[in-house]
């Protein structure tokens, strides 16, 4: 049994980022403009697979208007009727396109995009996203 896990701690009056990342899809940010940039890796290992590990943590800074995505490995492991994975890349082209919108259309269109792609073919995953913007 394991887990995977992302901890992040938003400083709101400054917009800092402190986050620890245990295995988990990478977050993106998605900038005021409209770039999605996927955030730093940690290092981190999924929990549950040894008993003595030692995770680390990075910051990153959120401007007025940024946002956070992060998503479950359901997204881009999701697969239409031949197994083609959504993939990585197909998502952050969708988040490219939809970022400036608000948090709800950037979440709508991700899971539109899915469920376009996998097209009636049977989930095997959860699906599992979260967005949030920074106001400063």
């Amino acid at each position: 049994m394991f887990v995977t896990v992302f901890y992040g701690v938003l400083h709101t009056q400054t917009g800092k980022l402190e986050y620890s990342n245990g295995g988990h899809n990478p977050p993106y940010v998605i900038r005021r403009t409209g770039a999605a940039e996927v955030l730093a890796g940690t290092g981190g290992t999924v929990l549950g697979i040894l008993d003595d590990i030692r995770t680390h943590a990075k910051t990153a800074t959120l401007r007025p208007g940024d946002m956070l995505f992060l998503y479950s490995d359901g997204v881009t492991e999701a697969m239409d009727g031949g197994g083609n994975l959504f993939s990585d890349a197909r998502l952050q082209a969708v988040l490219e396109d939809a970022g400036s919108n608000t948090v709800t259309a950037v979440v709508r269109k991700v899971l539109d995009a899915v469920g376009a792609h996998a097209a009636g073919a049977a989930q095997s995953d959860d699906i599992t996203v979260v967005a949030i913007r920074y106001h400063g």
